[in-house]
């Protein structure tokens, strides 16, 4: 009888080391493709934040421009304006 009540508690003990064994390699594998799609959200933000970079860049590139010809536009309408007044 004492020998069937240490089997019984002996195979308890197996299963519920399993059961732990089995609950702890399923937390980690939750925690790797957590840290796993961390990382990939982590790279696609750094790459957007890259991209946004080089887009405001191109807009500022193209604001320069767009002032320069502006500054131009101004400068050949009054030499129209003072041409025009020559006439």
């Amino acid at each position: 009888m004492r020998e069937d009540g240490l089997k019984a508690s002996e195979d308890m003990l197996a299963a519920d080391t399993q059961g732990f064994i089995d609950f702890f390699n399923k937390i980690k594998d939750e925690t790797q493709n957590a840290t796993k799609n961390y990382e990939d959200a982590k790279t696609k933000k750094t790459k957007m934040a890259g991209d946004l970079r080089k887009i405001v860049e191109e807009q500022n590139a193209s604001i320069s421009r767009i002032n320069k010809s502006l500054e131009m536009l101004r400068i050949y309408h009054d030499y129209k304006i003072f041409l025009d007044s020559l006439v």
